[in-house]
């Protein structure tokens, strides 16, 4: 036998001695991906508390809670009413505006009558302190007023105040409603306050803020 095929053969021999014991196969290998769960945002708003007060400037004991059913309001009187909310937002792009809704009442929703003025306005908590976000003559319509979550990731461009991503102990955002009496003069008629509501609702339009391009 010559050395050429002795080496054929050798290396025939090599190769059933890998063999040997099993099939050969194309390699594979498994990696198991844990199981995430892909979990919805929020947008949440709670009524908390609606009272009234006597905030007149000449009041010893300014302010002062009143029933708006009962109180009779004469000139130089000055008296607030405080809606309390409790408000929350969640969401890597969470915005959301904040404003009012009259219920069936075309605006100025205050009854027209001669010698009182009206200012509305909202306000936020901001951990430390209640910080007014804009007032107006009523009628002209404040709001809506933007938001971004707590953990919006994007809240850059424009920056927004934030939301907690869930509804807190105490109110965050408040209506005020503040009602002047004239000092001088004399005014006669019954004022009504017009049912109203608070919104909050999410948007992703252009230029409100909140990492939305503009």
């Amino acid at each position: 036998m010559s050395k050429k095929t002795t080496g054929i053969i050798a290396g025939a021999a090599g190769a059933a001695l890998l063999l040997a014991g099993g099939t050969f196969a194309l390699w594979e290998g498994e990696a198991f991906v844990s199981n995430d769960d892909l979990v919805a945002g929020n947008l949440e708003i709670e009524f908390a508390d609606n009272t009234w007060w006597d905030v007149s400037d000449d009041r010893t004991d300014d302010p002062h809670q009143i029933m708006l059913e009962s109180f009779r309001i004469i000139p130089g009187d000055d008296i607030r009413g405080i809606a309390e909310f409790k408000a929350a937002l969640e969401g890597d792009n969470m915005v959301a505006g904040l404003n009012y809704v009259l219920s069936g009442f075309e605006p100025p929703f205050f009854s027209k009558v001669d010698g009182l003025t009206t200012l509305i306005s909202f306000e936020y908590f901001d951990g430390t302190d209640w910080v007014l976000l804009d007032d107006n003559v009523a009628g002209l319509g404040a709001g809506p007023f933007y938001f971004a979550s707590e953990d919006n990731s994007n809240n850059m461009n424009v920056t927004l105040p934030t939301l907690p991503t869930e509804l807190p102990a105490d109110p965050n955002v408040r209506l005020v409603i503040d009602i002047k009496a004239d000092d001088s003069g004399v005014f006669t008629g019954v004022a009504h306050v017009a049912d109203y509501e608070v919104s909050l609702t999410q948007t992703r339009d252009a230029g409100v803020g909140g990492g939305y391009i503009p």
